[in-house]
């Protein structure tokens, strides 16, 4: 089937030079007509609220989306082979993020953690995740980013601060988290950098937009980044400072091979589309599903991590 260029969303203006010197791609987002699937194994965080969203597949031909469990006031999902973890705050759990395990369509208690308070699950595809949680011993309630190795059993707080925003794994084994200014009660968190931790230690980037939210990195070597009041994906290469920006879409979850990138329009949330890494100013829309899809995991195809290994 042939695509067909519907519409163009924006304006471009490719004369500003981010910090490094790279030129910095303006919003010039092409809108393609429904072509191919793609393909895998998509699940997903959707509901008419975000705040009391649950899980669901998401199937093609035709689009639509198909429930997994009955759970409630799910905020995040991840996924690998053997795997679906969520931060769900329901009432079983005292309306708390807790971090929970999808079996035969029930959210169970995640083991091996002395505490599962925790939220913003990132998993690779050997299962090791990344999370957040609060340190409720420290009066500042500073937050901690730690690393569960389901091998060792082990689980490693890697970085502190006052405000961690979006994280996620990146290739190569490392870690990446936008750090945060918490500032005034009742103002938005403002972004100040992005901290990436690898073998070979850590450093931080100046923030691009203090507006950051949900980060998405996996197998890219562009991390895609949520901006909450631009209501669109900021693209940044963390090794090159190279960057461009997606008007009106928000960055769901890249493909395992990390060419492709899963996303919903930042208006409404019901329009899926794909973007393809090698152009990352167009959108081939899959269509439109009946609730709004806030986060995703996209996993190979076949795969049926919800019965464990």
């Amino acid at each position: 089937m042939a695509l067909a260029f519907i519409t163009a969303l924006g304006a471009c203006d490719s004369g500003k030079r981010n910090e490094g010197g790279q030129e910095s791609e303006q919003s010039t987002t092409t809108t393609i007509a429904e072509g191919i699937p793609p393909t895998g194994r998509f699940l997903a965080v959707a509901g008419e609220q975000s705040l009391d969203a649950g899980l669901y597949e998401i199937r093609f031909a035709p689009l639509r989306l198909e429930r997994l469990s009955d759970a409630s006031r799910v905020g995040a999902i991840s996924a690998c082979a053997t795997e679906v973890v969520v931060a769900a705050a329901q009432q079983e759990v005292g309306f708390s993020d807790t971090l929970q395990t999808l079996r035969s369509g029930k959210l169970v208690p995640f083991e091996g953690l002395a505490d599962a308070k925790g939220s913003s699950p990132a998993l690779t595809s050997d299962c090791r995740m990344a999370y957040k949680a609060v340190d409720r011993s420290d009066p500042a309630l500073i937050d901690r980013l730690h690393l569960w190795d389901p091998g060792s059993g082990t689980d490693t707080v890697v970085y502190s601060s006052s405000e961690l925003l979006g994280l996620d794994h990146g290739p190569n084994g490392q870690v990446s988290v936008i750090e945060g200014n918490r500032g005034e009660p009742g103002q938005p968190v403002a972004a100040t950098g992005i901290v990436i931790i690898s073998a070979g230690g850590l450093r931080s980037i100046p923030a691009p937009a203090p507006d950051l939210g949900v980060l998405r990195w996996g197998a890219s070597s562009w991390m895609a980044i949520g901006r909450n009041e631009a209501k669109s994906t900021l693209f940044l290469d963390p090794q090159t400072r190279a960057k461009s920006e997606l008007a009106g879409w928000r960055p769901l979850a890249w493909s395992p091979d990390g060419s492709e990138l899963l996303v919903a329009d930042s208006a409404e949330y019901r329009t899926l589309g794909i973007v393809q890494a090698t152009d990352l100013s167009a959108v081939r829309t899959l269509g439109r599903v009946e609730v709004g899809v806030y986060g995703a995991a996209w996993l190979p195809a076949g795969a049926t991590p919800e019965q464990g290994g």
